[in-house]
């Protein structure tokens, strides 16, 4: 058995972890890279026991009162196997359970389960937080700062650091295929999260409606901005999550983005734009999976359980699901390959007016922006902010019901899909030169929306004021096969 425990009382008294807690900046200005010469010589790592030599991957699970889903998040991760199959060396991989301000078992749980898997990596921090720090963000990133240590103590700066959710059970070759992605030469992955039908059954029927429209447009969405902006690290297919229940970076990319930011929600969103701003290959992957739980109630009033309440409301009050309609996704993605070739072009100014004239910014503000980024990921991001933020009045975001964008996403999606057929004498390989167009769409997209009977309530959700809050989804169920959500 291998098993630590470090009762802690705040995260002041984690000297080389408490350092790197820096309030996170928002998209600009830009948050500097954080400067580890300042730690102190002498730093208490919140885990005794040395990894081992082997270790690839480091598995980090902040958990709050999770006494009933735990044993199962440990169980999957304790029978992973290898991409054919076959059980995986355990030494590869390890398990860190942060526990944060638990009031209820589960510490005895986790070392229960430790005490009958002997050859299980598995080591338990319990902490006590103060207030101000006694969140999902501050826990999950002192959690991934002491794996990133581990995995730099180790001299593997290509180590992952693999983050998931007390409530969610990964799939059996999750650590593998991470550890694929990221061989195949991604800094940051993303898995698909998924839901078991039983728990989308048990979702009222308007927010059930709600979570399967939402799925579709985004399934779309993904596609359509595939087409138009395509990612060479981030090819067809893919999905467009990116969120704590299922994320992994690598030790050097971790360290170059300053660390996981430190917000009271939503951190694994506000990590996503730093990778961004930073230029990490990022990869939305199909292939890592996990399936999560459906919490109504949840901690915060943002995320998946805070856009399903938000659904169950707007269902009862009969309001359509208003979301950006393909015209704003086209100019948002379009904006950004422009800016993407600017970049590699170089600045000057006759390049920054121009490029301001096309996208209708103050040559001044766009030059300011332009020689203070360090990638283009950070620019495009600096640009589509302040899009946002002009978007009142006049420049108002135009939003379309959900239905009339599914339709109109899958009309441009086939419309490209014979334009290329038209382009080529043979049929097309399985992807495109750049590796990013699906053959035939995205299969799974095409038949994801319901036809409900007439009378059947079609509204869903209007979208928050914050324009980042995540967006729960799910696709309907066939069979017993599980559903996206997030």
């Amino acid at each position: 058995m291998i098993l630590s425990r470090v009762a802690l009382s705040s995260p002041e008294s984690l000297t080389p972890n408490a350092a790197m807690i820096v309030p996170d900046p928002g998209p600009l200005p830009v948050q500097p890279e954080f400067d580890f010469a300042r730690l102190p010589a002498a730093t208490r790592p919140l885990v005794a026991a040395p990894p081992a030599p082997e270790c690839e991957l480091c598995v980090t699970i902040p958990v709050y009162n999770e006494e009933t889903d735990i044993a199962h998040t440990l169980a999957a991760l304790a029978a992973q196997t290898d991409l054919d199959g076959q059980a995986l060396d355990p030494a590869l991989y390890e398990v860190l359970v942060l526990a944060n301000n638990c009031t209820d078992g589960t510490g005895e749980v986790v070392r229960g389960f430790a005490a009958r898997h002997p050859a299980f990596r598995l080591h338990l921090i319990e902490i006590l937080l103060a207030k101000p720090h006694a969140h999902v963000g501050a826990a999950r990133r002192l959690v991934m700062d002491e794996a990133c240590r581990r995995l730099e103590s180790l001299r593997k700066p290509r180590g992952v650091i693999a983050a998931t959710d007390g409530d969610t059970r990964v799939r059996p070759n999750w650590v593998a295929a991470n550890l694929a992605e990221m061989a195949n030469g991604a800094d940051a992955v993303g898995g698909r999260i998924l839901a078991g039908p039983e728990q989308v059954a048990a979702l009222a029927p308007g927010t059930r409606l709600y979570y399967r429209l939402d799925t579709a447009y985004r399934t779309l969405r993904a596609a359509y901005e595939t087409i138009l902006n395509p990612d060479p690290a981030n090819g067809w297919p893919r999905h467009h999550h990116f969120f704590g229940a299922s994320l992994a970076v690598t030790a050097e990319t971790y360290r170059r983005a300053g660390g996981l930011p430190v917000v009271p929600c939503l951190e694994d969103m506000a990590f996503a734009d730093a990778l961004e701003r930073l230029g990490a290959r990022m990869r939305q992957s199909p292939a890592v999976n996990v399936l999560t739980s459906l919490r109504v109630a949840g901690r915060v009033d943002v995320g998946l359980s805070g856009t399903l309440s938000k659904w169950t409301r707007a269902a009862e009050d009969g309001e359509p699901l208003l979301l950006e309609s393909p015209d704003t996704i086209a100019r948002e993605s379009l904006n950004r390959v422009h800016l993407r070739r600017r970049w590699v072009e170089g600045y000057s100014p006759k390049a920054a007016r121009k490029t301001a004239a096309a996208l209708e910014l103050d040559p001044g503000w766009l030059a300011e922006r332009w020689q203070r980024a360090r990638s283009a990921g950070e620019l495009c991001q600096a640009v589509f902010w302040h899009h946002r933020e002009r978007q009142t009045g006049p420049y108002a975001l135009p939003l379309m019901e959900v239905r009339t964008a599914i339709a109109e996403l899958r009309r441009r999606i086939t419309r490209h899909r014979a334009d290329l057929r038209e382009r080529t004498v043979r049929p097309p390989a399985r992807t495109s030169r750049a590796g990013i167009f699906p053959p035939a769409g995205p299969a799974d997209a095409a038949e994801v929306v319901p036809r409900p009977p007439p009378g059947t309530f079609r509204g869903p959700d209007r979208p928050s004021a914050d324009s980042r809050a995540r967006t729960a989804s799910s696709e309907p169920a066939a069979g017993v096969l599980p559903v996206p959500v997030g």
